[in-house]
């Protein structure tokens, strides 16, 4: 296992459970989340033994590890206004802006003055 960002760290009041959140987009985009999750499973004990013989403490906090999901959502959320915003210029239809304002508008000629006729 590579090593993965520690996001955030969150310790109960009480000292019952300490959240370790961690980032791992990379391995989530080649299908490997389980595998990591499995892997921290798996290191927490010797990692809980380190913590329980450093604090000198009545009681150490039960660490479990999880996933953060913020940056996650970041990028979602990046990807789908990167679909609905265009670059300046551009309407959402992806049509130029300018061409549109060149054309003219279908519908009666407005160009000549119409004159209402006396019957």
């Amino acid at each position: 296992m590579s090593t993965l960002p520690v996001i955030e760290f969150k310790v109960d009041n009480d000292l019952n459970t300490a959240k370790v959140y961690y980032s791992a987009i990379i391995a989530e985009h080649e299908g490997r989340l389980d595998e990591v999750a499995e892997a921290l499973d798996e290191a927490r004990w010797p990692i809980q033994q380190v913590v329980n013989r450093s604090i000198r403490a009545r009681k150490t906090p039960q660490i479990q590890f999880l996933p953060d999901d913020v940056l996650a959502a970041a990028l979602r959320i990046d990807d789908i206004l990167a679909e609905r915003i265009k670059p300046a210029g551009e309407d959402v239809d992806g049509t130029n802006a300018a061409d549109k304002a060149a054309k003219p508008l279908d519908g009666p000629d407005t160009s000549a003055a119409q004159t209402p006729t006396d019957s």
